[in-house]
């Protein structure tokens, strides 16, 4: 960091063709010019090397920085799809959760109507076949009765039958005895 903001203060103050377009003076007493302009011809390639890899880098922090962007909004969308995934999962169990507490509800309570029928059912029976034991009895009764008549009816009519033709057996007898 610090290497780059120095670079880009130089630059702005020099560069390599401010280097290389520099007029100097010649003096008497000075520097050979020509191991100077040799020396600055290698300062200029240095230089425009430095400049070539500062462009180069300059653009990977570009290229750095887009990427980034593009992540941190694949992030950000990642973060919403696993909020929006949760939510949504929570809700699915909160919706199975309800449903199965009514298909329980539902449940228990046809379980209930169903046993109260039954109960209703099994009393209607019962009171049927408590009927049913009065009704045969009395109709048990009845026909014994009936049947009884009936036998003192035969009893009688075979008896008094059994005088009547002794009385006209005995009437017979008399008419042809004589």
């Amino acid at each position: 960091m610090e290497l780059n903001s120095t670079l880009r203060r130089m630059r702005m103050s020099i560069d390599a063709k401010i280097i290389l377009e520099k007029q100097f003076e010649t003096v008497r007493k000075g520097y050979d010019a020509l191991e100077v302009n040799k020396f600055l011809d290698e300062v200029i390639e240095g230089f425009k090397a430095l400049e070539d890899k500062v462009k180069k880098l300059e653009a990977e922090v570009e290229e750095n920085k887009v990427k980034l962007e593009k992540y941190s909004e694949m992030e950000e969308a990642l973060k919403n799809s696993i909020i929006t995934a949760q939510k949504s999962a929570d809700n699915l169990l909160r919706d199975a959760k309800n449903r199965s507490d009514m298909i329980i509800s539902e449940a228990e309570s046809k379980a209930r109507r169903m046993q109260e029928e039954y109960k209703n059912s099994y009393a209607d029976i019962r009171s049927k076949y408590a009927d049913l034991v009065t009704s045969f009895h009395a109709s048990r009764d009845e026909i014994s009765r009936n049947i009884e008549m009936q036998l003192d009816r035969l009893r009688g009519t075979s008896i008094q039958s059994l005088e009547e033709l002794e009385s006209r057996m005995s009437t017979f007898e008399n008419n042809h005895d004589q």
